[in-house]
């Protein structure tokens, strides 16, 4: 019986209208939802959320950082306010990692500001004293008074299990960042002192989604004179667009492989003649399960939880079903007999003799 609403041109150019305008929306969704990632913009209000509890990071009485925060210039009031600060800002970023490998390397990058810089105003002071930064059972990162601050790249672990994708979750290794300076303007008198410190965790990576809890965060010594580290850790999972691009690819290859072994069975056991195009159709089939698979974004080798659950049945289903045809196809082609040879024509003058001995 025939659908009658599709009878009606107008419903099936609204109909299809809807179905591109829905695939042309999904798109979209995917797109911004992976855009998303990365670094954030930082405010200068979650700069005063997070050192709240550090004098020497929250001058809120200072006539200079009350302008920064009323302040709707063009300027960048994050940028601003923090180097009205006597701090050192630490940029943690993510630089790259290896779920294989279960490695992280991060780039640190430190500026002096405030009274330890030795010219505020440029963009990027050198330090006034020296600096020491520790990252416990890690490394030691140590910068002259006078030297350029260069960039310093960390290697940590990483934790997870790579066997769960693309739903799979990795965590790097609790980092923890404390620093020291020691005046050594003061000659004999010169003592080692915490660093006041804010940090700034970010990282992005395609297929990945990275968070900081927290991406912001402060160090040096508390109002009661207790000294403060910063704990930063990034927990590493695929995007939804990552996630949603393998599903589909792994119903794919299952609607691909019963079809295959649906086709093989039916004219095995109805007894069918098996054409060429459809040994051919089933056996690229075949071959190309392996390319699409490995077509998914940052897939582990071969071995996974989702090839447990579908490339391993799926490439064996289409094996037994090729294996089928081609069994089908080579027994009737040596059980069938040939066809008889076609019988000799009379020529024209045969017809003519014999019709002039019948006379």
């Amino acid at each position: 019986m025939r659908f009658t609403l599709f009878s009606n041109r107008r419903f099936r150019l609204a109909f299809y209208a809807f179905l591109f305008a829905a695939l042309i929306a999904l798109v979209a969704i995917l797109g911004v939802t992976n855009r998303k990632q990365g670094k954030r913009k930082l405010e200068a209000s979650s700069l005063l959320d997070a050192c709240s509890g550090f004098p020497a990071l929250n001058p809120t009485s200072s006539l200079a950082a009350q302008r920064v925060l009323n302040a709707t210039g063009a300027f960048d009031p994050f940028e601003v306010y923090l180097r009205s600060l006597n701090v050192v800002f630490a940029s943690m970023t993510l630089a790259s990692f290896d779920v294989l490998k279960a490695t992280a390397t991060y780039r640190f990058d430190f500026v002096a500001l405030g009274d330890f810089s030795e010219d505020p105003t440029v963009d990027r002071p050198r330090p006034k004293y020296d600096l020491n930064f520790t990252i416990p059972g890690v490394t030691s990162m140590t910068f002259a008074k006078g030297k350029a601050m260069q960039r310093q790249d960390v290697t940590i672990g990483l934790t997870g299990d790579v066997n769960d994708y693309p739903f799979d979750t990795q965590e790097s290794a609790v980092i923890t960042l404390e620093g020291v300076f020691r005046n050594t303007t003061a000659g004999a008198n010169a003592t080692v002192a915490v660093v006041p410190i804010v940090a700034e965790a970010s990282g992005s990576s395609q297929g990945f989604r990275i968070d900081f809890p927290p991406d912001l965060a402060c160090a040096g010594t508390l109002a009661d004179g207790t000294p403060a580290q910063i704990i930063a850790s990034a927990k590493i999972s695929r995007t939804f667009t990552t996630q949603f691009f393998s599903v589909m690819v792994s119903i794919l290859l299952w609607i691909l492989s019963l079809l295959v072994i649906s086709i093989s069975l039916n004219i095995v056991m109805r007894g069918r003649k098996v054409e060429p195009p459809v040994i051919a159709f089933s056996a690229a089939i075949l071959f190309a399960i392996p390319g699409v698979r490995n077509a998914q974004p940052g897939i582990p080798p071969i071995g996974s939880n989702v090839d447990v659950v579908g490339f391993f049945w799926n490439i064996s289903l289409c094996a037994v079903g090729v294996t089928m045809l081609l069994g089908r196809y080579f027994y009737l082609a040596t059980t069938t007999p040939d066809p008889a040879p076609p019988k000799p024509q009379p020529s024209q003058q045969t017809v003519v003799e014999q019709i002039v001995i019948d006379k």
